[in-house]
């Protein structure tokens, strides 16, 4: 993955443009799979951070210096110059807007005769009681494949090929931003067993309009629904 992908999720909070590595993600964007490990990931991200506090730090230490020919920073409902209400806004933000922390996280798309597995998430958790594709977060020294792998097997005693990659997901929450890459896999036939989840499913894509999703699960839902597999 590109060393700017921190920046461009970065960017892409303040212009309200969901993107990662220049790529629109919650549709049918695709991250390149070079088969990064998880720890070339994350330096890269850290690169990244430290690249968006410098530039906050420039911008933190631009407020406080007097300049004549600098043009005062405008707050909302002033004007930028020669701008649209629209871009005065998404200038104001980038300036304002706090870092806010990246959670990586890989799920899992799992098919039996048009069902797909779905688990529900316990008590005590994120969206507790909200049905989700299994799957779980990224550690350092994984790629994408073994994640997953690795999650099935810990959540679900399942043991699963992972395939191609289905979709990518990215959704601010109010708490943290998530990326979600979501990979094709396939079973054994063995039978999932709910280790930590309150309950499983196998649901047909129309089925699942009539549970509870978190967010970030939400596009790859209407993804199913419109037959887009």
């Amino acid at each position: 993955m590109s060393g700017s992908l921190l920046h461009d999720l970065d960017r892409a909070r303040f212009d309200h443009v969901e993107r990662v590595g220049g790529i629109a993600v919650p549709e049918d964007a695709i991250i390149p799979q070079d088969h990064v490990l998880a720890d070339d990931l994350f330096q890269s991200l850290d690169l990244g951070l430290v690249q968006v506090r410098e530039q906050r730090n420039l911008i933190e230490r631009d407020s406080h210096t007097e300049c004549p020919n600098r043009r005062p920073r405008a707050a909302p409902g002033r004007s930028y110059g020669n701008t649209s209400p629209r871009q005065q806004q998404r200038r104001y933000e980038r300036e304002k807007s706090p870092l806010r922390s990246l959670k990586i996280v890989v799920a899992g798309l799992i098919e039996r005769q048009g069902r797909f597995l779905v688990a529900c998430r316990p008590p005590g958790t994120h969206l507790a009681g909200h049905w989700e594709f299994p799957g779980g977060k990224l550690e350092a020294g994984e790629s994408p494949e073994q994640c997953l792998a690795r999650e099935l097997m810990e959540e679900l005693a399942l043991p699963v090929t992972v395939g191609t990659v289905f979709m990518n997901v990215f959704h601010a929450y109010p708490e943290f931003d998530l990326l979600m890459l979501v990979y094709r896999a396939s079973d054994g036939g063995a039978e999932p067993q709910p280790l930590h989840a309150t309950e499983l499913r196998w649901l047909t894509p129309d089925e699942m309009g009539g549970l509870r999703f978190p967010p970030a699960d939400d596009p790859i839902v209407e993804r199913l629904r419109t037959g887009s597999i």
